[in-house]
């Protein structure tokens, strides 16, 4: 490609003469063939000498506000002059329009994150092109004629016929990615084009090799394959713009209201399935068979945010009302009592849920005496629900050592002890100490549960072969963690000690604890371990216990 006339010198004249072609207060647009050609010498120039500066031609022709979509709706207009000229030749009229067509492809237009204003470029162009005469022309073209191609007016122009189909077989192609055939008469109409220029491709062709011709052939087999596509899934009809953006509206009106009936049955269809809910399983003394355990109440404000060894130990599902509008029966809907009753549930659940599970599991699977592999006093206990695996932590033969007071807790806090895990036992004190730095496990204010299974003669029953008797289950939070506590140095009899604190309404069964301060519990004794932070939860839940109003929004 020879390129352009246009030195170095120029530059500055390019900026002027775009300022002044897309200025709608100055320009008259362009009425002469001479005019079109040097407002895109300008053009074509400025993206050669300031490649880094596209942006300015792209706004100055795709801008809505200046009259650069005006220019290239005059010279795209001018296309339809090519029917008038001669056959066989190039004539400046083609050589213009492919000028045209070179700027509107260049990659670097393209390929431009400026969309908004390329897209109005490429639909210009292609709404007011007579690609039809255009094609026409070079389906006419001297194959003799196209080997040294004229010095023709346009400061861009060919070397040889390969240069000259080059921007119109990418403006085609750019056309149908981009804008698409409306109608069935466009694609017919691309599918024709696409054609003429194979069949003047051919021969060309056989008039020699050019450089570049197999990739013009490929890209107009790959073009004619791509509108074949599209009029094999797409059948489109007269008319199928307007006609499809109507039907698209419709569509869209019908679909809200089918969508506002769907809701309103499913509102319906969930205050129905609520009511029969809350009938058959209603929290606390409205639940026809009563209370579940004795921490199961109408009223959230009477629940104790720890669980109670009823609640772990029952066997009836929890009442959770679903996360839906008009499911907490027993308040009026759309309440903030109803929405706080809902929250305090869920949220709840979500804290003690998994070792409430996990301790029921324990329990069915024989407590002390069975969860555990034989030997092993401390560990992980794998227990199944179901398909479910359930992952407990055991920590064996639990003692109280000390009561102890912190700085930040409240009330008393025991210190308790446990058997070491049994993968610590072989380990240095710096190899264990470095193991409970990095554990996540005895997390400050993670929620355990003190399991404590009595002698059989304590429990006043005849039946001495059973094997998982009625635990005493007491829930308390973890309030002192001290690496150096967990991995005590000195003798190897010490054992791994952290600090705990009971929960709120577990303060009547501190008299074992207290009993038994300094020495073993009676019977067999374990901390179990599930659920997450304690300490993240409780803040919260106390919120929506209160009376207080709060915004919900």
């Amino acid at each position: 490609m020879k390129g352009f006339r246009g030195q170095k010198s120029q530059a500055d004249d390019c900026v002027r003469v775009m300022w002044e072609c897309t200025d709608p207060r100055v320009s008259a647009g362009l009425q002469h063939p001479t005019q079109m050609q040097r407002f895109l010498e300008a053009a074509l120039s400025h993206c050669v000498l300031y490649p880094n500066n596209i942006a300015f031609v792209l706004k100055r022709l795709g801008d809505a506000q200046t009259a650069g979509l005006q220019r290239l709706r005059e010279i795209s207009r001018f296309s339809k002059t090519i029917r008038g000229d001669a056959d066989g030749a190039v004539s400046p009229s083609l050589l213009l329009t492919c000028a045209l067509l070179h700027l509107v492809t260049l990659p670097a237009l393209m390929n431009s994150v400026l969309k908004q204003f390329y897209n109005p470029v490429l639909t210009t162009v292609a709404d007011n092109l007579d690609m039809q005469a255009i094609c026409e022309a070079v389906e006419k073209l001297d194959a003799q004629y196209t080997k040294g191609m004229p010095q023709g007016a346009p400061s861009w122009q060919p070397e040889n016929w390969v240069q000259l189909l080059q921007p119109i077989v990418t403006f085609m192609a750019q056309c149908l990615q981009t804008v698409g055939c409306n109608t069935e008469m466009e694609l017919l109409d691309m599918q024709q084009n696409i054609t003429r220029l194979k069949h003047a491709a051919d021969a060309f062709q056989q008039q020699g090799s050019v450089f570049g011709a197999h990739l013009i052939v490929q890209r107009l087999d790959k073009l004619e394959r791509q509108v074949s596509t599209s009029s094999a899934i797409y059948p489109i009809t007269p008319c199928a713009m307007m006609v499809a953006s109507k039907q698209a509206k419709h569509a869209k009106m019908m679909e809200t209201a089918l969508h506002k009936q769907r809701a309103h049955a499913r509102i319906q269809s969930v205050s129905n399935r609520s009511k029969a809910y809350i009938e058959q399983a209603g929290p606390g003394a409205m639940r026809p068979e009563g209370a579940r355990h004795d921490n199961d109440h109408v009223n959230i404000q009477d629940i104790s945010i720890a669980p109670t060894q009823q609640e772990v130990l029952s066997q009836v599902a929890p009442y959770l009302p679903p996360n839906q509008p008009g499911t907490v029966m027993h308040l009026e809907q759309g309440s903030q009592e109803a929405h706080k009753d809902l929250h305090f549930r869920m949220l709840r659940h979500d804290l003690i849920g998994e070792l409430c599970d996990s301790a029921l599991r324990f329990h069915q699977a024989g407590g002390v005496n069975a969860a555990l592999p034989k030997g092993v006093t401390s560990g992980r206990a794998n227990l199944r629900k179901g398909n479910e695996d359930l992952s407990l932590y055991v920590y064996g033969n639990l003692t109280i050592k000390n009561l102890i007071t912190t700085k930040f807790g409240p009330g008393i806090q025991y210190e308790v002890a446990f058997d070491d895990l049994p993968f610590n036992s072989n380990k240095t004190h710096s190899q264990k100490r470095e193991y409970w730095d990095r554990s996540r496990r005895l997390q400050h204010g993670t929620l355990v549960a003190l399991w404590w299974e009595a002698p059989v003669s304590d429990t006043g029953s005849a039946d001495t072969n059973q094997t998982a008797r009625e635990p005493c289950i007491i829930f308390a939070v973890i309030s002192v963690r001290d690496p150096d506590q967990l991995a005590p140095k000195g003798e190897a009899v010490q054992r791994p000690s952290i600090g705990i604190r009971l929960c709120q309404g577990c303060g009547s069964r501190d008299d074992i604890l207290c009993a038994s301060l300094g020495g073993e519990l009676p019977g067999k004794a374990i901390m179990l371990q599930a659920s997450g932070s304690f300490f993240a939860y409780e803040p919260i839940l106390k919120a929506l216990q209160s009376n207080h109003s709060m915004p919900l929004a």
